[in-house]
Formats: C-alpha cells, sequence, structure tokens
C-alpha cells in the first residue's frame, strides 16, 4: 500500500492531530493528496503580527497570502492578533494599521469562528483600531468566539456591542470599572460561555446585577483577583443554573455560608485558591465547597494552589469526593494523601480514568498501583520530594505482579515538589 492509497478523510484526521507546523509544511512537499490534507490544517489557524511595508503600503502578512490565494479563506476557522509590544504602544502606528487595505477582507472569512486579541498584561488597544476590527468582524456570520486579551476600557464598549447576539463565548483579560461592567452586561445575555480573568475594583453589586444576565451560561472562569468572597460567590452563581463547566479563583478565606440552591448540571469544577495555611482555613473551604458541588453530577474536579501550599488535612475534601462516585477526573497535586485516605480512594472511585496527587509515602502509592492496575485508571501525575529511584523501584516491583494489566496504564509521570510532570 503507498501513500497515494491512504483515503483523504483519514490523511486529514491524521493531520488534524499534528501541532507542530513545520511537519505540516513537509507534507506540502510530499504528494499532491498530503498538500491538501495538510493546507486545511495549516491554515486553519492564522496569526496577524506587526504589519509589513512593501512599496510604501502597508499589509498583514497572513491576510495578504488569502488575498493572493483566496480559495484558502474556507480553511480558515481561528484568528490570533498578537502584535508587538513596541507596536502595542505606538499610538500613530495603530494609526496608521486601520488603514490597511488586507484588514477588511477579515470580512471575507466564510468560515471564521473566532478572534483573539492578544496583548502583554497591562497593554490595552486603542479604542478606534477595535473598532475598525469589529467593523469588519461584524460581516463574519459564523464568529461566535471573541477573546479580547487586553485591559477593557469604556471607549471599546460601542466595538464590542457591534457584535452582541452573535457571540456564544467571550473572554475578557481585565475590566476594573464598574460602569464598563454594567455597560457591557446586555451583551452577556446570549453567552454560553464567558471569562473573566481580571476584575479587582468590581463592586460585589455590579456582578449581581451582571449576573442577572447570565442565566444560560454553561460555562465561567473568574480568575484572580476580584471582590468577591464565598457568600457572594454562591449568590451570584446561584443566577446560573446551567453552568457544566467553573474555573473559580476563591479569593478570600471561607465563611459562614448562606442558602444556595446548587448547580444541578455542573460536571467539570476547577477552584483555585492561594493564602490558605491552617486546618481551620481548609475546614471552611472545603464546607464551603461541599454546599458549592451538593447537588452536582461531577464528573471532573481539580483543586490547585496557587501558592503551592501543602494541603496536609485531606479528610473533609476526600469525604465530598467520595459522594461524587462517578468522577472520572480528580486532579488535587498540592494535597498530601497518606495510607488511610488511599484505601478510601481506591475503593470508592471506581471509574477514574485520569489521578493527580501529592505523594506522601510509598506505602500508599503501591497500594494505589496493585488495586488501580486492574480497573481503568490510564493516567497518572505525581508529585513528591521522595526520590525518584524509590518510586521507579517501587512501580518496577508492582508491574511484576501478575494482577497489574499493563495495557490499562498509558502514562505515568514524576515530578519533585518544584517540577509538576504536568
Amino acid at each position: 500500500m503507498s501513500l497515494s492509497d491512504i483515503p483523504f478523510d483519514v490523511l486529514t484526521s491524521v493531520l488534524f492531530w499534528v501541532s507542530n507546523r513545520q511537519i505540516l509544511l513537509n507534507c506540502l512537499f510530499v504528494s499532491r493528496q498530503f498538500r491538501d490534507a495538510a493546507i486545511t490544517k495549516l491554515y486553519e489557524s492564522i496569526t496577524l503580527r506587526s504589519p509589513q511595508s512593501y512599496n510604501g503600503e502597508l499589509y498583514l502578512n497572513a491576510l495578504h497570502t488569502l488575498q493572493l490565494h483566496p480559495e484558502l479563506r474556507l480553511h480558515v476557522r481561528h484568528v490570533r492578533h498578537h502584535p508587538s509590544t513596541h507596536e502595542a504602544r505606538d499610538s500613530q502606528k495603530w494609526e496608521r494599521t486601520i488603514e490597511i487595505p488586507s484588514l477588511s477582507s477579515l470580512a471575507k472569512l466564510p468560515n471564521l469562528k473566532s478572534y483573539t486579541f492578544i496583548f502583554e498584561q497591562g497593554v490595552t488597544l486603542p479604542a478606534q483600531y477595535f473598532a475598525a476590527c469589529t467593523q469588519v468582524l461584524e460581516h463574519c456570520m459564523t464568529l461566535n468566539c471573541l477573546d479580547l486579551g487586553f485591559h477593557v476600557e469604556l471607549p471599546h464598549v460601542p466595538g464590542l456591542m457591534t457584535l452582541t447576539g452573535r457571540l456564544s463565548s467571550l473572554s475578557i483579560a481585565s475590566i476594573d470599572e464598574d460602569d464598563v461592567a454594567t455597560s457591557l452586561s446586555s451583551s452577556f445575555r446570549d453567552l454560553k460561555s464567558l471569562s473573566l480573568w481580571s476584575a479587582c475594583n468590581i463592586q460585589v453589586e455590579t456582578f449581581t446585577q451582571i449576573s442577572t444576565c447570565l442565566k444560560g451560561l454553561t460555562s465561567l472562569d473568574l480568575g484572580l483577583p476580584h471582590r468577591l468572597d464565598s457568600g457572594a460567590l454562591l449568590s451570584i452563581l446561584s443566577n446560573m443554573p446551567n453552568l457544566l463547566n467553573l474555573d473559580l479563583f476563591l479569593m478570600w478565606n471561607p465563611h459562614s455560608v448562606s442558602t444556595f440552591s446548587g448547580l444541578p448540571k455542573l460536571e467539570r469544577l476547577i477552584l483555585r485558591h492561594q493564602g490558605i495555611a491552617y486546618r481551620k482555613n481548609y475546614e471552611n473551604l472545603f464546607r464551603w465547597l461541599g454546599v458549592l458541588v451538593a447537588i452536582s453530577p461531577l464528573t471532573s474536579f481539580s483543586l490547585l494552589a496557587d501558592d503551592e501550599r501543602l494541603c496536609t488535612f485531606p479528610s473533609s475534601l476526600i469525604t465530598i469526593l467520595l459522594s461524587k462516585l462517578q468522577l472520572e477526573f480528580i486532579n488535587i497535586p498540592y494535597v498530601e494523601l497518606r495510607s488511610a485516605q488511599w484505601d478510601q480512594i481506591v475503593e470508592g472511585f471506581r471509574e477514574l480514568t485520569t489521578l493527580s496527587f501529592y505523594l506522601a509515602d510509598s506505602i500508599g502509592l503501591e497500594n494505589l498501583l496493585k488495586k488501580f492496575g486492574s480497573r481503568r485508571l490510564s493516567t497518572l501525575y505525581v508529585r513528591s520530594t521522595i526520590e525518584f529511584k524509590v518510586v521507579k523501584a517501587l512501580w518496577s516491583r508492582v508491574l511484576r505482579q501478575s494482577d497489574v494489566q499493563l495495557g490499562l496504564w498509558r502514562t505515568v509521570r514524576y515530578g519533585s515538589l518544584w517540577d509538576c510532570g504536568h
């Protein structure tokens, strides 16, 4: 069987998983069939960088190529706009960039789904240029995802409002003014996914007002920093009963929990925190977590400490997780588990496929490997200060046991305390 005998749909499916652009470029020179399949992947995502000058005219390389070869426009699904830091701070250059003829050709991308602005932290986008971009994007009928990787200010609001009703996913790097957040609230009504990574000056009352516009939301990412305490978070989340995915940064140590109706559809939860060190703090955290997920059919759970502090009081957490026996993914790299907790985990989670944890003692790991070896667990991430040679020797010994099925263990990674091994 020669390469030319490979069905085109099979070849396209294989190249779909290739992320190395150099490999895709090499495929262009293999055969006509490989070229056609590779082009589909190569132009699925394009990046717009600093404008170039040719014969006195500015142009953006990727869009200029699409003008020369309009047949490639069909393949473009995602555009990443990534100017240099120097360009981003040069207002005069932005004014010239608006006049680039090729910028208008964005409207000629019939299958464009997402547009991303990428900036370094603290850099914003001139409102005049953003308005020019959104006026063009308004004509991209398939566009449904917008990622604003810059600090959004009031002059940006009119540009964003031109896309109201078109977007199902919106990501904003930073907002710190109440009037900006309030002005944007009406554009949130049709969203299914919202990411807000920094809202340090937005008042609780403003968040509450915005949340009433998010009843149809299925995915929410709320990062650091914000002003919401644990009670305010629950109050806001109660307005989003359709959430399936939640990525949440808990800013303040949890305290008394108010009444919460629950999230009956929540399947994937990532809970981030920092500054929690004492047993009482962790008990409050896990009590709050128990209220949050009480009626949620979780299949994936992550607990991440941004300051990398180790939790040595996991009993309450294990109790909560054991009430969610359908869990398939558990990521708790900063929670120390010992043999007693391992016994509970091994006996409880029979659907688990991926596990990440902090290894406190080798006895617990040996028990895990022996009992989980014949189950569905396929991926294991280990954090520990135990010497790697000790873990390696243990691993080799367990693999020699007849009750461990090697085929089920596809990935095992080991990392020290400062190397997660992700």
